[in-house]
């Protein structure tokens, strides 16, 4: 097993006319834009690759992440379903695991039709991650978003998740570079599974990497 961390990968920064969906899910979402664009971008190589699969985004916030990856899909062949998952209550509110101000399941809605996707093309999976991971029907995922930051969570999320993702598919680490627990948890899968992994960093907190292959494991 290795993994090898590559820093600061030159993006072009140019938006080529397409600014509309980033001024759509902004109220929805805390990413800097410039990590926004570059989330678009990889997102958009895996679609275009066809890359078979859901989208699921993991401690989903406000729903803005998740609403510019299926506007990104559906401009690159059609909506993936997009799976949100969130720590709600039973009033439908989230902690937003940091960003800034509470997340609410409404919040996610309304990103998701701001940008046009219908009701029957996302599902919301409110409460304790662990059960939701192993109740939501996934089987398989071009993307998976890694943006809670419990170190318990993001384990669970790889162990769910990791298998279904397809060869090619886009695991983005929301928190690698500044949350010590959230990495060590990263770490510790890929190296229980002994892959051989290359992390890509986008800013100071956000990594990514593509699955280079898609072996399955009953356990971690």
């Amino acid at each position: 097993m290795s993994i090898h961390v590559v820093h600061h990968e030159v993006f072009d920064h140019e938006f080529n006319g397409e600014a509309e969906p980033f001024v759509r899910v902004s109220p929805h979402c805390q990413h800097p834009l410039e990590r926004l664009y570059h989330y678009r971008t990889l997102a958009a190589t895996v679609f275009e690759r066809k890359v078979p699969g859901d989208i699921l985004d993991c401690g989903a916030g406000n729903g803005g992440t998740a609403a510019l990856l299926a506007h990104t899909s559906v401009r690159r062949g059609g909506c993936r379903h997009v799976w949100m998952f969130e720590k709600f209550d039973v009033e439908g509110k989230g902690d937003s695991e940091g960003y800034g101000r509470p997340a609410s399941i409404d919040e996610c809605r309304r990103a998701m039709y701001g940008v046009g996707v219908d009701e029957h093309d996302f599902t919301i999976k409110a409460g304790s991650f662990d059960k939701k991971f192993a109740q939501a029907k996934v089987r398989e995922a071009a993307v998976l978003r890694l943006g809670m930051k419990g170190s318990g969570d993001v384990m669970d999320a790889l162990r769910r998740f990791y298998d279904p993702l397809q060869e090619g598919g886009l695991i983005l680490l929301d928190w690698y570079g500044t949350q010590d627990a959230y990495r060590v948890a990263v770490d510790h899968f890929f190296a229980v599974r002994e892959l051989d992994v290359t992390l890509v960093q986008i800013d100071e907190s956000a990594y990514y990497a593509f699955k280079e292959h898609a072996p399955y494991y009953e356990d971690s």
